[in-house]
This record gives structure tokens, C-alpha cells and sequence, in this order.
């Protein structure tokens, strides 16, 4: 769920800081973001090389079709 703020915040994080980096060193870089309840900062963040989902039933396609799969948890954590 993008709704999560640390998820929002993590996303955020990697399209403004992380991902910049990554398309300069392999500019045909695209990413994906997968997860319901987008902010409107994701949703806008949407171009030709970033693609907001939203929500979807399942998962498993858009792993398939990676090379590489980004969890972008700014913060949290399970039971200790």
C-alpha cells in the first residue's frame, strides 16, 4: 500500500534522490511503482520512464518483468 507514509516517504525518496542517479549512469532506466493508494506527489511523478500502477491483483507480473526489484521502506520494522 503507497497510502503507508513510510512507503510514500521511501518512494519519494528514490524517484528525487536514488533513481536521478540511476538514469544518468543507464538512461533507458524505467521504473515501475506498484501499490495502491498513490500519493498525488507519486501519481505526478509519472513519465515516460516512471510508471504508477496503483493497485493491482497481482504482484507476480511486474516481478517477472524486472531486473531489479526495489522495496523503498523509508522506515518501520516488525516485532523485535
Amino acid at each position: 500500500m503507497m497510502d503507508y507514509q513510510p512507503n510514500d516517504t521511501g518512494i519519494q525518496h528514490f524517484l528525487h534522490s536514488i533513481f536521478p542517479l540511476i538514469q544518468q549512469r543507464v538512461p533507458e532506466a524505467h521504473l515501475t511503482i506498484v501499490g495502491g493508494n498513490p500519493s498525488q506527489a507519486v501519481r505526478s511523478a509519472e513519465s515516460p520512464s516512471v510508471r504508477v500502477t496503483g493497485f493491482v491483483d497481482d504482484v507476480r507480473p511486474y516481478m517477472e518483468e524486472s531486473s531489479v526489484f526495489v522495496v523503498p521502506l523509508y522506515a518501520g520494522g516488525g516485532p523485535a
